[in-house]
């Protein structure tokens, strides 16, 4: 029922393209793409997030520094590092430097803790998504599971086994 889902969202955003609501953009976008992404249909899902980002205001906003995030993922597991370094430094600048929740620039590290794993850069992937982590452990929020992969991965792929079972 994922197609079913994706035919949908992929419906739904010209509607809302014309409409100019970006939070519809935003989630719509969000959602489509993560979906294509875990298809692993990687250019893809880089594309919907652009598309996103050129339909809503440049400005600061968490659902801006998402579709950064997300882009940066779907360019970097597509092996475009050089696409993906400077989009998740991007939204991580947005996140830190705008005042929002702690949350955002959680996501932000997690994400940039994904490409580095793309990348086979481990140390430096657990590091970045450990710090991911740090920031989203308090949240009562079933999706915050998830992030710790990033984390247990890289432990793995380091062959530090008992930090991975205390994590």
């Amino acid at each position: 029922r994922w197609e079913e889902a994706e035919r949908d969202w992929l419906e739904a955003l010209p509607i809302y393209e014309e409409l100019q609501d970006e939070t519809a953009i935003v989630r719509i976008c969000l959602a489509a793409a993560n979906q294509i992404l875990w298809a692993t249909r990687y250019e893809e899902g880089y594309e919907l997030c652009k598309r996103g980002l050129a339909s809503i205001s440049e400005d600061p906003s968490p659902g801006r520094c998402r579709l950064l995030a997300v882009a940066a993922g779907g360019a970097g597991q597509a092996g475009d590092l050089e696409t993906a370094e400077p989009m998740i430094e991007g939204a991580l600048e947005q996140a830190e430097s705008s005042g929002f929740p702690p949350r955002i620039l959680g996501e932000m590290l997690i994400s940039k803790g994904f490409i580095e794993f793309a990348f086979m850069k481990h140390e430096a992937a657990h590091a970045t998504a450990l710090a991911g982590v740090e920031l989203l452990r308090d949240l009562d929020d079933n999706g915050v599971a998830s992030h710790h992969a990033v984390a247990l991965w890289t432990l793995q792929r380091c062959g530090r086994l008992e930090e991975a079972r205390a994590l």
